[in-house]
């Protein structure tokens, strides 16, 4: 019996207009005749079990239980990239800073997200915001600490998320979450998350490495320069005007 084969291809760098990898992967899975969703996003609904409370007592976080969580605004801030794209992200200094300002408003609470690789950066990025005399406990660190699914759970109660070029960007976008995208290197329009282009902070048009893994102008932060384009003001003003 002779079978069909698809195969996904990636869509050359030169050609516009840019589709989007999404929008690219239905395409390639049209000749089967499949019924296609008129909007494909939110796709995952998190169990009930992976509430935020209980994220927050398997986590030892029990004291921080009295903070106004049900009142408050929970934004997710994801500042890693992985270790083999470094150059993606938005330098660690700038992400302190903008965590400054997000919790200057007493009704934010920030969550740090990542994988395990993520661990030490979130960890440090907490610790500089308990050395700046900030409130240290609307800013909770999950990095390394949750699977797939409790981050899904954990972004869906989230109403914002800002994030570099990295997979929890694209878990938030799959649970309904808002989320500004910080991109430099890669084409946004192709790999950002998808449907949040209002809301992304771009600097592609900067950079010379369009559609490479990571920027090859190196700055002395270790971020690439073109990441340098975005400001801690940029990111800031985005999140105040969707918040």
């Amino acid at each position: 019996m002779q079978k069909k084969i698809l195969r996904y291809k990636k869509q050359n760098a030169n050609a516009r207009p840019i589709q989007h990898a999404v929008d690219n992967f239905v395409a390639t899975l049209s000749p089967l005749g499949l019924d296609t969703a008129s909007k494909y996003f939110p796709s995952i609904v998190p169990d009930d079990f992976t509430s935020l409370k209980s994220l927050l007592e398997k986590l030892s976080l029990t004291s921080n239980l009295n903070l106004e969580l049900n009142t408050g605004r929970l934004i997710a801030c994801i500042p890693g990239v992985g270790k083999l794209r470094p150059h993606r992200a938005w330098p660690k200094e700038r992400w302190i800073e903008l965590i400054g300002k997000i919790l200057s408003d007493k009704n934010n609470i920030v969550i740090l997200v990542g994988g395990e690789e993520e661990t030490d950066l979130c960890g440090e990025i907490s610790q500089a915001i308990k050395n700046n005399a900030l409130d240290f406990r609307r800013c909770l660190n999950f990095a390394g600490r949750l699977s797939l699914a409790e981050t899904a759970a954990l972004l869906k109660n989230c109403q914002l998320a800002i994030s570099g070029d990295t997979g929890p960007a694209h878990i938030a976008v799959a649970v309904g979450t808002k989320v500004i995208g910080l991109t430099g290197p890669t084409f946004a329009e192709r790999s950002g998350p998808y449907g949040m282009s209002e809301y992304g902070l771009n600097a592609s048009a900067m950079c010379q490495c369009h559609d490479q893994k990571k920027c090859l102008f190196i700055t002395e932060l270790g971020s690439g320069e073109c990441m340098q384009k975005i400001s801690v003001e940029m990111a800031y003003d985005q999140l105040v005007s969707i918040i």
